[in-house]
């Protein structure tokens, strides 16, 4: 679920942006996040050992994780509500639609998926109640017994100096204009972005014990397991429906 920030078109050049920076490894923490990320997708992937059109990922943006998966094999479907990232991905033949995670998707969706993907802290980009509609809306799109695996940013091992490599690169990988600012929030424990003084996104960093009292409130799933990165700044969560 991407266009929250600025507009389709913004947003759009904004991913470009960051691909190209991550690509490039000009920010190696980030870098070295969206590669674990993607390897530990694959590893659930192959654990679940399901058909490709049962998997989906929830706001897939421009395709980065669809396309590594359809790399190794996977043809997956993704859904997004900004156009111009689906666009591209279509014009890289990836299987995606419109659709907003915050509402349900079409009765044809229901149940259909065993595992469904929320990938680079999407979850954790927004607030708490917006979250819950996520994941209820996560829940609709699996079958019982599905599995939801999303990504976290983590506060274990991480310093300052990691903390102004993650700030510089959202900075340069949006380059915000007038106004606009990008920083880093202690006492919430957070990076934030802000317009004109309002907090427009943002992005938590979550303790284990913190990410486990949440999803305690989550209803419909339980906890498959939690995976630390190896460069401990995030987590990948597994979710099993009930």
């Amino acid at each position: 679920m991407s266009g929250y920030i600025v507009n389709d078109d913004q947003t759009f050049k904004n991913f470009l942006r960051a691909e190209r920076i991550l690509a490039h490894g000009e920010y190696p923490l980030m870098s070295r996040f969206a590669k674990e990320e993607t390897r530990l997708i694959l590893d659930e992937l192959e654990g679940i050992d399901v058909v490709t059109d049962k998997i989906i990922e929830i706001g897939c943006g421009g395709g980065r994780l669809l396309n590594v998966m359809k790399d190794h094999g996977y043809d997956c479907r993704g859904f997004d509500n900004d156009m111009k990232s689906l666009e591209h991905c279509k014009n890289k033949g990836l299987n995606v639609f419109y659709g907003d995670a915050l509402r349900k998707q079409k009765t044809e969706f229901k149940g259909k998926f065993k595992l469904a993907i929320i990938g680079f802290n999407t979850l954790f980009n927004f607030d708490r109640s917006t979250r819950n509609k996520w994941i209820t809306n996560a829940s609709y799109l699996l079958e019982k017994k599905g599995i939801l695996v999303f990504t976290v940013y983590a506060d274990n091992n991480i310093s300052r100096v990691n903390m102004s490599s993650r700030i510089r690169f959202y900075n340069d990988a949006i380059r915000p204009k007038k106004n606009y600012l990008i920083e880093f929030s202690p006492i919430r424990a957070r990076i934030e972005m802000k317009f004109n003084n309002r907090v427009v996104w943002f992005s938590e960093l979550k303790k284990v014990k913190e990410l486990k009292r949440e999803i305690k409130s989550w209803k419909g799933f339980r906890i498959k397991s939690i995976k630390s990165f190896s460069s401990g700044i995030a987590f990948l969560v597994s979710l099993k429906k009930l």
